[in-house]
This record gives structure tokens, C-alpha cells and sequence, in this order.
């Protein structure tokens, strides 16, 4: 543009010399200036057109740039909304429930009796006694048992992925009946995903590692399995009530509603026997 403009005033500054050269000199000197000042008018005149044209598209890029704009602002206005009305759980990917592991393994302290205080003057007595007798057995903790570090600290069970929108829509209304919400249900995932993950904490822990109460957790999920969960990961409705992880869902009506849209979303399937239900988790 500015390379233009330049030409543009020296061409201008030409067409002056040439005017004020019109009425000197011959004719023949005359008709040649006339000739470069038609030439040069020429020149000149595709200049401005090319200028003229220049400006025309500028003006146009500046309207699409104003398009632009206002799109962006548009995109940038919905993303704020978005950020400012994310749904509680979004598919994908399940992180890890983070689960209460109190009571699971024992504490490594020991009951310890009350140090008896002695007198100095009885000090000497006592170590000659100390030879003769023997220092009774400090009574420990029946339940206590020395705790190691086990590989499966970090371990983390196939757990529920959460339902989605379209999943949501597909489930039959006599199921919900408008009374359950998709948050409800994932909520419900939650409480699932840390019970199953407090139940196989316990099985691949090393068995000399849980405590007294926890032995018997672990004994009770082994009676539970059978021929039809062999190397599946599932709970049990006793495992939802015993748990002592901090949950919401119970086994009421709605409940019962959450565990039927779960099945219908292909989440978890049901084997009764021996007088439990087991939720085996199916992968999804």
C-alpha cells in the first residue's frame, strides 16, 4: 500500500512538470511531452484502479474479521456456560473411588502395661531379684497382627462407568418413572465403585495383614462367590449394608429402580443363589 501510494505522488509530481512544460518549446517538443503525459495518465489510471481495488478487499477482510470476532465471542460466551454448568459425572474414563480404609488393617501399636516405679534405694534389690525371676509376658492385642507392606497398596478394582445422556433416554420411563435423575444414578455409581473397591482391597491384601473384623469380611466375600462369578469382580446386596464406606444408596424402592436401570444399561447383571444377590460388574 505504501509502495503504491509513493508511485501515486511521484506520478502526480510528473503530471505537474509536464503541465507547466506545455507552452514552452516546439511543437514536436510539445507532442512528445504530450505523449509521456498520456503514458504516464495511463500508468496512472491503472494505479488508482489497483489501489481502488486494493481497498475494496481490505474492506471486506475487515467485515469477515468482524464475523469472526463476534463468533468468537459467541464460542467463548458458550464455553463460559458450559464451564459454569458441567454435570456432576461425565463418561469416560473412572477415576479411582477414593474409599475410608479405616479398620482394614490393624495399628501397629501394642498394648503396653503402665511401667511400675521404683524407689532408688530398691534398686539394687531388685537387680538381684531380676536374676532369679523371670518378667511376666506383656499381654498383647488378640486381634493384633504385625502389620508389613503389601504390594496391593495401590490396587484398584473394575469398578461402574457412569451412564450418559443418550443411555439415560433409552431406559424405559416405567423403570424411573420421573423420580430418578441420571445424577442419581451415577451418584448410586459412585457408592457402588467404592464398595467393590473396599471388597477386593480386602481380598488381595495379604491375609495376615487384616485385622479380626476384617478376616471376617474376607471370609464372607469368599463364601459368597460361586461357579457363575468365577474371575468376575461382584458384590453382594449384604456387602452394600455391611460396608464401612460412607454411602448414600440404599436397598428401598428407589434403589431397587437404580440397580434395574443399571442392568438395562448393561452396568451390572444380577445371579441370585444360596440366598444372596450378587451384582457382577460387566464391563463397559
Amino acid at each position: 500500500m505504501e509502495t503504491m501510494i509513493k508511485d501515486f505522488n511521484e506520478r502526480t509530481c510528473e503530471l505537474k512538470k509536464f503541465m507547466l512544460l506545455r507552452v514552452e518549446g516546439s511543437c514536436e517538443e510539445t507532442d512528445e511531452i504530450l505523449c509521456e503525459l498520456r503514458d504516464s495518465l495511463d500508468e496512472l489510471e491503472t494505479r488508482v484502479l489497483k489501489m481502488s481495488k486494493f481497498l475494496e478487499e481490505e474492506k471486506i477482510a475487515i467485515e469477515k474479521a468482524k464475523e469472526v470476532k463476534a463468533k468468537l465471542q459467541s464460542q467463548h460466551d458458550h464455553l463460559e456456560w458450559m464451564c459454569q454448568h458441567l454435570p456432576k459425572h461425565l463418561p469416560g474414563n473412572i477415576e479411582p473411588s477414593t474409599f475410608d480404609q479405616t479398620n482394614i488393617h490393624p495399628s501397629n501399636e501394642r498394648n503396653e502395661q503402665p511401667q511400675q516405679i521404683v524407689p532408688n534405694h530398691a534398686k539394687g534389690h531388685e537387680q538381684d531379684s531380676l536374676q532369679e525371676t523371670d518378667l511376666p509376658v506383656v499381654e498383647e492385642n488378640p486381634f493384633y497382627v504385625s502389620t508389613q507392606p503389601t504390594s496391593n497398596t495401590n490396587f484398584v478394582a473394575m469398578g461402574l462407568s457412569y451412564i450418559t445422556v443418550s443411555e439415560f433416554k433409552n431406559v424405559p420411563k416405567y423403570i424411573h418413572n420421573n423420580r430418578i435423575s441420571r445424577d442419581k444414578v451415577n451418584e448410586a455409581i459412585d457408592d457402588f465403585n467404592k464398595v467393590i473397591q473396599e471388597k477386593y482391597t480386602i481380598l488381595k491384601s495379604q491375609h495376615s495383614t487384616l485385622n479380626h473384623k476384617m478376616k471376617q469380611k474376607y471370609w464372607k466375600y469368599k463364601e459368597a462367590e460361586n461357579e457363575e462369578t468365577r474371575d468376575k469382580d461382584f458384590i453382594t446386596e449384604n456387602d452394600l449394608k455391611s460396608t464401612n464406606q460412607k454411602i448414600k444408596f440404599k436397598i428401598d424402592a428407589i434403589g431397587r429402580a437404580i440397580i434395574s436401570i443399571l442392568r438395562h444399561c448393561g452396568r451390572i447383571k444380577e445371579i441370585r443363589g444360596g440366598g444372596q444377590t450378587r451384582y457382577v460388574v460387566l464391563g463397559r
